[in-house]
C-alpha cells in the first residue's frame, strides 16, 4: 500500500502568500511549488546544498537563477528564492510540455541535462525526486481539500 509522506513541517504554511503569488505569476501550481520546497529544504530558508551552490528554500543554483532571469545574490530572500524557483520550474514545464515528472526530473538535474543527447535519459535519481515531490504535492492537496490543484 502506498503511503503519502508526512507533511509535519513547522513552517509549512509560513510562505503560502509568496507561493500563491509565484504560482499566479509563473503558472506553476501552488502545491507543486510547496512540494519542491518541502523536498529541497524542509522549509528552511537558510538551507545550502552540500557540495553545491544550491541556496535557500527551493535550492536554486547560480546557473538556475540566471536561466530564470534572477540575480543569485538575492536568493536567501524567501520571496526572491520562491519566485526564482517557480520561474525556473515554469521553464522546465514548458520544455517538458506540461509533463510534471519529466519537468521535475529536469529541475532536479539542471538545465544542462536538456541537450538532445540527454533528453530521453534523465537519470533515475531525477525521477525518484519527481515521485517524492508529486507525493508531497498530493499530500498538500489532500490537506487543502484539493483547492490548490496539482
Amino acid at each position: 500500500m502506498f503511503a503519502l509522506p508526512s507533511i509535519a513541517f513547522a513552517d509549512a504554511n509560513k510562505y503560502d502568500e509568496i507561493i500563491a503569488d509565484a504560482s499566479a505569476t509563473y503558472r506553476v501550481p501552488k502545491t507543486i511549488i510547496k512540494a519542491v520546497i518541502a523536498t529541497e529544504s524542509s522549509f528552511r530558508n537558510n538551507a545550502q546544498g552540500t557540495g553545491t551552490s544550491a541556496i535557500g528554500l527551493m535550492q536554486i543554483t547560480r546557473a538556475a537563477a540566471a536561466d530564470a532571469g534572477f540575480d543569485h545574490s538575492t536568493l536567501f530572500d524567501a520571496r526572491n528564492n520562491i519566485h526564482a524557483g517557480a520561474a525556473y520550474l515554469g521553464l522546465m514545464l514548458q520544455w517538458a510540455r506540461g509533463n510534471y515528472p519529466k519537468a521535475l526530473a529536469a529541475y532536479y538535474a539542471g538545465m544542462g541535462t536538456l541537450s538532445d543527447e540527454k533528453i530521453t535519459q534523465l537519470d533515475l535519481d531525477g525521477y525518484a525526486y519527481a515521485a517524492k515531490v508529486l507525493a508531497y504535492a498530493l499530500s498538500f492537496s489532500v490537506n487543502e481539500g484539493f483547492s490548490a490543484g496539482v
